[in-house]
């Protein structure tokens, strides 16, 4: 017994021996194992950065974006302008008020100091004091399209009323401008540098050869900071927003924000096609929708007011819609594209020619029209007294008509265009525009419903304290029916700055009220 117990002590102490080494071995052996894999990855690594470089050495886009910089930076401007603003008039019991702020060194005096006599009072005194004007500054961009001209190509909202234009080139010098000649409703200007020695221009490409999908480049100043470039690619084409007469959009996700418009919109050739005008957002900055005049466009203004310093544009003289599914069904047609003729002016070209409310005009010269503003850009761009085919649906059946287009009346505002803005606001404080299938879907019209819906309302305007709002719909001005923009301003202007009594529909319950409102 004795020999056992030492025995199985005996044993027991090798056993912990041996365990001991068994577990001493693998925290010897683990060091090589470690260095080996962090080997390995170091390895893996460096593959991918050969790998990586040798890729890069393909890369063509980056060589391709920096060439088109280099070759169309010198050309982008920043365009910075001064506007003069009169002051309204301040009644005589606010003056005092006025003078405080504006003047605190003159009116603010010492405790210890001599007061200064008193003035004689006038004999009268003004019922109201006017202030003088203040200038406010502005910036946008603009790119030189003729060098040995010094024409600049910017946007219309970027100068229209300024009393000061400056063009401030690429490498920083500043240069003066002969004259500055715009176009309201495409959103279009073109001016004249002074002394325009040594510039570098950029030309206009083909708007219609630019695809969706394509990639392209935005240069200009946006939130002042001048040459910002950012990339993207042509999102859509023939966009409209409703608040220009005369649109067709390129959108695009290459960012825009403040102080880009007027800059140019390029293709990889580093050709401009497209002018940056407007961004669609609910915040006021990108989110991604950037819209851009098509330099196809762009030319024609252009050229015009370079000339005449005026833009002509054809006329057919016709109210139109677009074609919509459920028009076309009613219609009994098997297309529904085109516009829908809804009015024919007396004395006018369509007349003339013998079309009818009710057709559906859907080619021009053989080309297809899709909807209502591509057939008012198409007509816009013949000149006055040539003849059009135009193709037509009458009853289900094709017809041609041969028209021959007339002038655009000088005076002839637009539904949604700048000109036609600026005269509401200043009579009676409202927006409108044509009734469209998003309008009577968002409030609750029939789309066969004929008038024109409010898209804006001045609130400080007769029209804003009555009760007016946005989403109205206006079909009768005074005693005469109103089908669209054309019609509205008709009426409007015939009211002579009086006050006009206004039928309107409300939208969603579809009620009826009768309005008076005054100009402002």
């Amino acid at each position: 017994m004795m020999y056992a117990r030492k025995l199985t002590v005996g044993v027991g102490l090798l056993m912990g021996v041996v365990l001991s080494l068994a577990l001493a071995v693998p925290a010897q052996s683990s060091k090589p194992v470690v260095v080996e894999s962090a080997a390995k990855v170091e390895k893996a690594t460096q593959q991918d950065r050969d790998e990586l470089a040798s890729m890069s050495a393909q890369d063509t886009l980056s060589p391709l974006f920096r060439k088109i910089v280099k070759v169309v930076g010198p050309s982008v401007v920043e365009v910075r302008v001064e506007k003069r603003v009169e002051q309204p008039q301040v009644p005589p019991e606010l003056e005092d008020f006025f003078r405080h702020f504006q003047s605190p060194d003159q009116d603010d005096q010492d405790e210890d100091a001599t007061p200064a006599p008193a003035p004689t009072p006038a004999p009268t005194r003004p019922r109201t004091q006017r202030r003088p004007p203040t200038v406010e500054r502005g910036l946008g961009s603009g790119t030189i399209v003729d060098a040995k001209n010094g024409i600049v190509l910017t946007n219309w909202h970027v100068v229209g009323g300024a009393t000061e234009v400056k063009i401030i080139t690429a490498d920083g010098k500043s240069y003066s401008t002969d004259w500055v000649k715009g176009d309201p409703q495409s959103d279009l200007a073109v001016l004249k540098i002074k002394n325009s020695e040594g510039l570098i221009d950029t030309p206009l490409g083909n708007s219609d050869d630019m695809q969706v999908g394509d990639l392209v480049l935005a240069i200009g100043s946006p939130e002042g900071l001048e040459q910002t470039v950012t990339m993207g690619i042509i999102s859509a084409k023939g966009r409209t927003t409703g608040r220009g007469a005369y649109e067709s959009f390129i959108q695009t996700d290459a960012a825009v924000n403040h102080g880009n418009s007027g800059g140019p919109l390029v293709n990889m050739k580093g050709e401009i096609v497209g002018v940056t005008s407007a961004i669609v957002s609910r915040t006021g900055v990108n989110e991604g929708i950037g819209l851009a005049v098509p330099s196809n466009m762009a030319k024609n203004i252009m050229k015009q007011l370079i000339e005449t310093g005026k833009v002509v544009r054809g006329f057919l003289g016709v109210a139109i819609q677009d074609n919509t599914p459920a028009l076309a069904e009613s219609f009994h047609l098997s297309i529904s594209r085109g516009a829908v003729v809804t009015n024919v002016l007396p004395d006018s070209p369509a007349k003339a020619a013998g079309l009818k409310e009710d057709d559906v005009i859907v080619e021009v010269d053989g080309k297809s029209v899709l909807n209502s503003n591509e057939l008012r850009n198409q007509i816009a761009e013949v000149a006055p007294g040539h003849e059009v085919k135009l193709g037509i649906l009458r009853g289900g059946q094709k017809m041609e008509i041969t028209l021959k287009v007339g002038e655009q009346p000088a005076d002839m505002a637009q539904g949604g265009s700048a000109a036609e803005k600026q005269t509401q606001g200043k009579k009676y404080g409202l927006q409108v525009q044509d009734l469209s299938k998003d309008i009577a879907d968002q409030f609750g019209y029939d789309l066969a419903s004929k008038g024109v819906v409010i898209t804006d309302v001045d609130n400080d305007s007769d029209a804003f304290d009555k009760g007016l709002r946005s989403g109205m719909m206006i079909d009768r001005v005074n005693e005469k029916a109103v089908a669209n923009v054309r019609e509205f301003l008709a009426a409007v202007s015939e009211a002579k700055d009086k006050a006009i009594r206004l039928h309107v529909v409300l939208p969603k319950n579809g009620g009826k009220r009768y309005f008076v409102i005054s100009p402002k």
